[in-house]
């Protein structure tokens, strides 16, 4: 099976393993020691529906997620606090469900609490959100120049799609 991470170039590998090595790493560390931290999320998705496209660029799989908390787990203490810079806040945009049957789990597992946040419109109309149905489309169109008239706006959107 593939991995599901991308790999970072060599060059970038090699510029943190030297802003390791030099202490640069630890040092930002330092100065934002009594900052508030903040991670958001949108998707985490069952490994075996993860395909890392285009429509998936704001999501995550659910194996990669699990090591981030495992590993994040280890370093902070999570909590809802929004004023305690020692504390890790996560947030979940959107409302999906998802969030619910993939993330909850693990969340439990560690005993962490998070805020979720849910977008009316998934509740109200039960339609999917704008910017996922743009991701969708822009990943299953092809190669060319697309068009897009909205209502509110007289000039037309113009998207060039390339190549890879």
């Amino acid at each position: 099976m593939a991995s599901l991470q991308p790999i970072p170039s060599l060059k970038i590998r090699l510029i943190v393993r030297i802003c390791d090595c030099l202490g640069i790493n630890r040092l930002f560390y330092f100065l934002n020691r009594n900052r508030k931290r903040i991670l958001t999320y949108h998707n985490v998705l069952p490994d075996a529906h993860f395909q890392n496209c285009l429509l998936e660029g704001v999501s995550h799989c659910e194996s990669v997620f699990r090591e981030q908390i495992r590993s994040m787990a280890r370093l902070y203490h999570f909590g809802l606090d929004l004023t305690d810079s020692h504390q890790l806040t996560l947030t979940f945009d959107d409302g999906y469900r998802n969030q619910y049957a993939v993330v909850h789990p693990i969340l439990m597992q560690y005993g962490i609490k998070a805020y979720f946040f849910c977008a009316l419109d998934l509740v109200l109309k039960s339609e999917t959100l704008l910017i996922d149905e743009l991701l969708l489309w822009l990943s299953s169109s092809k190669v060319g120049t697309y068009e897009i008239y909205l209502p509110s706006i007289a000039q037309p959107l113009i998207f060039d799609i390339q190549g890879e």
